[in-house]
């Protein structure tokens, strides 16, 4: 058990992908439970449950999309409003399937204009999205709205009382459970010393990647950290992981005197009362970065028009096929297109996302008419996708998308018609619904988002490299400074670029992802700076730092080459498991780790 935390405590720090996962999985398992007991109860259908579930899913499923989580407490509360009006305009032209087209399309435009709002905007939007589907699914009669709307009502209302009160999220405990994983490797660090060389080696990379891990999350969103933790982006984690190296080389040669000592550090049993570990000058926050909105409408527009485009023609596709299932096509077009526009909009190589669209599309058809008419087996299913969608989601984009897809393709897969009966027109729905998808997503407007992106990046990488290479050469300290700030200048480029990017999918995982890997970047640049300080109070006259300097741009080189498709280095092996840091003396121990854990938030994506 000891073995089983402390990985969990390596490869989740703060166990936060864990944490949203369960939070996300208790709330929609409640929903079901109340709302299946409740058509029990009353001796009704268990399909006038489904509105109230599939509503209820919007909040689950939006757990830990996008930063300030703790802000939705009245976006979830007027999901139910949303969903019920939703709902009843599907009832209203719930036998004319030509205005069934209409009204769906003019809802994918309300849910398009809603994200000029924000998070907010979009969950409200989508709740009357869901609730327009279930009615097209379930078909309830006018007698049936009573119930219906009493359900969507008491679905949002334990989604609220669950994800906002009762286990909603904290950031201040969230910095303490970081802290507290960070405080358990550090404490297993002389068992690992006594397990030899080896053993003590990957203890030691686990421990500073939680800690490049924790300075990213930092970085992204300071709001609940301390202080002595939070300036300068978690600069005083980083002198800790570095003095830990030599350390740990003292205690394999018989000396644990100093490794004892950092075991027992205040800075993770009680940060409140830490010291300063470097000038303030170099730890001050970074500027807010502002939304471009040229940049954020253009990002908007491709999207817009994507979606817009992808509805009308499955819409149009459906008219011929079938109209009583139209939600069918259009399911398969939007998670194609998810898949699509999502990969091309990332700042790593995003095409396992449409990898996981085209293999989890058919798994959730499968898996939709296996278990049809079973509202148990349906929350079954759904739970167990909603809890992996979220535990996977920030190291695994791909399988997030696949989980996502048998999730939906499950929900919103349901017919009151026979299932056998309509087999041949849902797999020819889906079929080119997902053609459709995955074709508008490469030929209408196609997103460059994920190309400017990585632009940036290889610029301010590229920055960061004549950085390097003028101080391995001795440059004058002016020369050294001004590349300095050109490589921070290209980042906020990138932060700015980035901002505007996610506007378009404000629920989208990849803005979390891209939040943090732009967090990296950020420490990246701080440590340049904190480097660069060094090298003017002549660090540089020191042996072997012209080296060390070679050694850490040859990272750089290594992260650029990942960035453009190009690796230099196998993906399940990041640079500071297999090339140890370079010499404390010379000052470069955390910028060389801050650029190993850029290399490990790409590959988050």
């Amino acid at each position: 058990m000891n073995r089983l935390r402390l990985a969990l405590s390596a490869a989740d720090p703060g166990l936060r992908r864990l944490g949203s996962a369960v939070r996300a999985a208790v709330s929609f398992a409640l929903v079901v439970v109340v709302l299946g007991g409740g058509c029990a109860t009353l001796g009704v259908g268990w399909p006038l449950a489904m509105p109230g579930i599939l509503v209820a899913a919007v909040g689950s499923i939006t757990i830990g999309m996008g930063p300030r989580e703790r802000r939705r407490f009245v976006p979830l509360l007027v999901l139910g409003v949303t969903g019920s009006l939703g709902l009843l305009l599907g009832v209203v032209v719930l036998d004319e399937p030509l205005w069934s087209a209409v009204a769906f399309f003019g809802l994918a435009v309300v849910v398009l204009a809603s994200t000029l709002l924000g998070t907010a905007g979009a969950i409200s939007a989508l709740g009357a999205v869901a609730g327009f589907c279930s009615a097209a699914i379930v078909r309830p009669t006018w007698t049936d709205v009573p119930l219906v709307v009493g359900g969507i009502v008491v679905g949002a209302g334990i989604t609220v009382l669950v994800l906002s009160v009762l286990l909603r999220y904290r950031p201040r405990s969230q910095a303490r459970r970081i802290s507290g994983a960070l405080r358990d490797l550090a404490d297993q660090m002389p068992l690992a010393v006594a397990g030899g060389p080896l053993t003590a080696r990957r203890h030691l990379d686990a421990l500073e990647a939680a800690i490049s891990a924790a300075r990213a999350r930092i970085a992204a969103d300071p709001d609940g950290w301390p202080e002595s933790l939070s300036r300068g982006d978690g600069a005083a984690l980083a002198d800790l992981g570095a003095r830990f190296e030599p350390a740990v080389a003292s205690a394999l040669a018989g000396d644990s005197t100093e490794l004892d000592a950092l075991v027992l550090d205040r800075l993770l049993r009680s940060p409140e009362s830490a010291p300063q570990v470097r000038p303030s000058t170099l730890d001050e926050p970074h500027a807010p970065v502002t939304l471009d909105w040229r940049r954020a409408g253009r990002s908007l527009l491709s999207i817009s028009t994507q979606l817009l485009a992808t509805v009308a023609l499955c819409l149009a596709v459906a008219q011929v096929i079938d109209p009583r299932h139209w939600y069918w096509a259009v399911l398969a077009g939007a998670i194609m297109l998810f898949g699509t526009t999502s990969a091309a909009a990332s700042l790593s190589q995003g095409y396992r996302r449409m990898l996981g669209a085209v293999i989890g599309l058919p798994a959730g058809v499968l898996l939709a008419v296996l278990v049809h008419d079973n509202l148990v087996l349906i929350g079954i299913v759904a739970l167990v996708a909603l809890f992996f969608m979220q535990y996977v989601a920030e190291v695994a984009y791909g399988g997030a998308v696949l989980f996502l897809a048998i999730l939906l393709s499950v929900l919103y897969g349901q017919t009151s018609d026979d299932v056998f009966a309509t087999l041949g027109p849902r797999l020819l729905l889906t079929l080119l619904g997902a053609v459709i998808g995955a074709g508008v997503g490469f030929a209408v407007l196609p997103t460059r988002a994920g190309a400017a992106l990585r632009g940036h990046a290889d610029s301010a990488l590229a920055e960061i490299a004549t950085t390097l290479e003028a101080m391995s050469a001795g440059a004058r300290v002016d020369v050294v400074t001004l590349a300095g700030r050109d490589a921070f200048a290209r980042l906020v480029a990138l932060r700015t670029e980035a901002k505007a990017a996610v506007r378009g999918w404000p629920l989208s995982r990849n803005q979390r992802i891209l939040d943090e890997q732009i967090g990296a970047g950020a420490v990246v640049a701080r440590e340049l700076r904190a480097a660069v300080h060094d090298y003017r109070s002549r660090v540089m006259d020191k042996p072997g730092y012209r080296s060390a300097v070679d050694a850490v741009a040859a990272k750089v080189a290594a992260v650029r080459a990942e960035l453009t498709a190009r690796p230099s280095f196998r993906r399940d092996e990041p640079p500071a498991a297999s090339v140890e840091p370079t010499s404390p003396e010379h000052g470069l121990v955390r910028l060389e780790l801050a650029i190993d854990g850029l290399a490990v938030a790409l590959r988050a994506g």
